[in-house]
């Protein structure tokens, strides 16, 4: 299981919407890339940011500024446009 499957694994057990195939609403926030050794979680809409070791701590990291910013309502348009 590679690291975007990881990731999407433990993101799919916290939607409550478990359907197959479909994205969760940080799946569809936010970038995920992997270079060398190192794992990038980045908002698509530029607001945060957070770059490091494949963690668990690096997932909590980003969940926690994705829900501060989707509490806020900054992606309730992105989320609109993905629906």
């Amino acid at each position: 299981m590679n690291l975007v499957n990881i990731i999407k694994y433990e993101w799919r057990l916290n939607n409550t919407k478990m359907e197959k195939n479909k994205k969760t609403d940080f799946e569809k926030c936010t970038i995920h890339k992997k270079s060398n050794n190192r794992y990038s979680i980045k908002c698509k809409l530029g607001l945060w940011a957070i770059e490091g070791p494949y963690d668990l701590s690096l997932i909590n990291e980003a969940n926690h500024y994705f829900k501060q910013y989707k509490a806020d309502g900054e992606y309730d348009k992105l989320l609109e446009i993905n629906k």
